[in-house]
Parts: C-alpha cells; structure tokens; sequence
C-alpha cells in the first residue's frame, strides 16, 4: 500500500539541511505504519521507541544536548547511531514529559 505521504517523506529525507520531523494526525491513521514503510524504501535502519510502551527511555531525553542523548541511546540499546544511515522515530511522545 502506497501512501501520498511516502513521497513527501522520500523528497524530506533528501534534503541536505533537514530538520526534524513531526508528523501529526489522530489515532490509528497510520503513522507508524508509515514511518516503517518509509525507513523500508528508504533503506535506513529504523530504531523505533515508544513512549508508552518503554517508559524506560523518557529518561535518556532529560538532557537537551543531542549527542549526548544519542550516546545514551546508543548505550542503552547497544548499538550504534549512524546518521546517514538510521531513523530515530519517536511515537507516542506526548507521554513523555
């Protein structure tokens, strides 16, 4: 199933000076369904965290330095963050603070 949006996605993750992305929309649309779909055809490493379900992260996001809450999860997880390579995807976030 190919979704509008997955082309929208495909010309942000191009860009050479992207900025973080937000996607929003009511429950059960199928926006997680499409981030996997979109880490697939664009061939990156999808680490997915939520929220709700591992509350043990919310605390990994207390700093607001970003390299240092990349090494966190890098130690948590055991794994390495590559940035050309990997998609962070954060769901579920409004149950962290």
């Amino acid at each position: 199933m190919k979704r509008n949006l997955t082309s929208q996605l495909l010309d942000w993750i191009d860009k050479p000076n992207r900025k973080p992305l937000v996607l929003r929309g009511a429950r059960q649309v199928g926006k997680t369904w499409l981030v996997r779909d979109f880490a697939q055809r664009a061939k990156l490493r999808l680490i997915e965290l939520n929220f709700e379900k591992q509350i043990e992260f919310v605390s990994l996001f207390e700093s607001n330095d970003p390299k240092k809450i990349l090494q966190l999860l890098e130690a948590h997880l055991r794994t390495t963050i590559v940035a050309d390579q990997t998609l962070l995807f954060l769901d579920e976030i409004q149950a962290a603070p």
